[in-house]
This record gives C-alpha cells, structure tokens and sequence, in this order.
C-alpha cells in the first residue's frame, strides 16, 4: 500500500476508534445508566464487557485495538504502519458489531 494512502488509512482509524469510544460512554452513562469512575476507553470497554454487551474476547480485541490506536502516536517504521493499516479491516468488523448492539 503507497504511504499516503496507508497514513491516511490510519489516521482515519485513529479518529474512528476516538470517536467510538466516546460515543460508548455516552451510551453508557445516558441510556444503560452506568455511572463510570473513570472515563477512560480501556474502562469503557470494560464495562461494555461487565454489562454483558461485549464476550471477553471482544473486549480483549477491543483493548488491542485501543493499544494500537495509541501506539499511531510513536510509528515511526514503515514495518510497523503496514502491520496496523493491515489490520484495521479486522478492526472495523468489530466496531461495526458494536455499533449493532447497541
């Protein structure tokens, strides 16, 4: 995949799972009535997991992807973009399932 088009790609990602993650905790705390301690995405994600809405395994996934997104902030090798910009399609799968259940 050409550089722009790979940067691009992850840059998306990033804003994607930002706002996703944002738009749980409201769903959170506004319609299931959840009232977090903290609010953070690794915390989100969690209790998306502990009210039953994501398996253990999708939160672990989700927690992965939340760890890759971070990671967006110090990739400098090439290796490394390509390595996320290839698995952003599993990604997404994922927050679209998300978006479906809720």
């Amino acid at each position: 995949m050409k550089g722009t088009l790979r940067d691009s790609k992850i840059w998306r990602f990033k804003r994607s799972v930002d706002t996703m993650w944002k738009y749980l905790k409201f769903y959170l705390e506004d319609i299931e009535k959840v009232t977090l301690d903290l609010k953070s995405p690794r915390t989100v994600f969690k209790t998306l997991c502990s009210t039953r809405i994501l398996s253990e395994s999708e939160t672990e996934f989700l927690l992965e992807m939340l760890d890759a997104r971070n990671a967006t902030s110090h990739m400098y090798k090439e290796e490394q973009a390509e390595q996320l910009a290839a698995k952003i399609p599993e990604f997404y799968k994922l927050l679209v399932l998300v978006e479906k259940r809720i």
